[in-house]
């Protein structure tokens, strides 16, 4: 067989595998991914220092507030070496929570304090 008919013959060889793959990737039946869904454990409503407020809805990887200066956040649950925390993703803004106490932490500073279960 001469080299000019070998090379013809790979190149053809390597077409063909080419266009099964794309056929063959192209046939598969998409995937969907399962999302878990969305477990409340329970609410909450904590009455804190200075007649402020907070309701807390607890799910298995976050949690809604509810402040009584009607401002309203989600935070994702943070590490915690004690207790559970949530926190938005620059830390600016910290929901501790361990037992039936719990505060919020504003930018270092303690805006909800001394908040016990109602």
């Amino acid at each position: 067989m001469q080299k000019g008919n070998v090379w013809i013959i790979v190149l053809v060889v390597v077409v063909v595998l080419g266009v099964g793959l794309l056929v063959w990737n192209n046939n598969k039946q998409p995937t969907t991914q399962e999302v878990e869904p969305q477990v409340t454990l329970t609410t909450v409503k904590f009455t804190c220092d200075n007649e402020k407020e907070i309701d807390a809805t607890f799910h298995s990887d976050k949690v809604d507030l509810v402040l009584s200066d009607d401002r309203v956040m989600t935070l994702p649950q943070a590490t915690s070496a004690s207790g559970a925390r949530y926190a938005n993703s620059d830390e600016t803004i910290v929901f501790w929570n361990k037992g039936e106490t719990a505060f919020v932490m504003e930018n270092d500073k303690e805006t909800f304090s001394n908040c016990v279960e109602k």
